[in-house]
């Protein structure tokens, strides 16, 4: 199997993201299984306490704001994801080759949620382990973890930056810009601003 077929399956062919679509409902159903994703494992954790137990009102009240939450961690996940992204990498090209009609900023968000659902399942077995097995008790397992976690990072990274250099037409030099540009991007929003705004305050108010 050569170099490309490998590529191919591991962040798909370039074919696939330059036939992306500017279709607005596919992207507002992509947010919501995004928000979905980043939403469920905490949710699952403290299931039975939200939704069970407790008063009716407050049940509902929690059912709302669950379903509330999702769609707006998703709709902050895409948008502070590619905005930022679209418009720097606008900046590699010449006014004349970028299209004024918003379609490159919509296919940058599909290209992330994309992502997502390419490492979905090795993240969710690496959530299931982080919420079953102390790895304060277990260095060995838990330098595991953390290099399972670089790996993954890695991989959406590289998905996310064939999918900018085909809708982009990336070439060099500016093209190899884009990995590391997007791995740092990626880095901060994951564990930082996106961590914060789940953990720190979403969760909080989830009670």
């Amino acid at each position: 199997m050569n170099r490309k077929k490998i590529l191919d399956i591991l962040l798909l062919p370039t074919e696939v993201y330059s036939k992306i679509s500017v279709s607005k409902l596919s992207l507002y159903v992509g947010i919501i299984l995004l928000g979905i994703i980043d939403m469920s494992s905490r949710i699952s954790e403290k299931f039975g306490t939200l939704f069970f137990g407790r008063p009716s009102t407050e049940i509902v009240i929690n059912i709302f704001l669950s379903l509330a939450f999702i769609v707006v961690v998703g709709i902050i996940d895409v948008v502070f994801f590619s905005v930022p992204l679209c418009d720097l990498f606008k900046r590699f090209k010449e006014p004349n080759e970028i299209p004024q009609d918003g379609s490159l900023r919509i296919k940058l968000m599909k290209i992330q949620i994309i992502s997502n659902f390419i490492v979905l399942l090795p993240v969710k077995v690496l959530e299931f382990f982080a919420l079953n097995i102390n790895l304060e008790k277990s260095p060995a397992i838990a330098e595991l973890f953390v290099l399972a976690v670089i790996v993954l990072l890695i991989w959406q990274t590289a998905v996310v930056a064939r999918g900018v250099n085909t809708i982009f037409s990336m070439q060099p030099p500016k093209k190899f810009f884009v990995f590391p540009i997007i791995f740092l991007w990626n880095f901060i929003l994951s564990f930082y601003s996106m961590s914060y705004l789940v953990d720190g305050i979403i969760m909080n108010i989830l009670k």
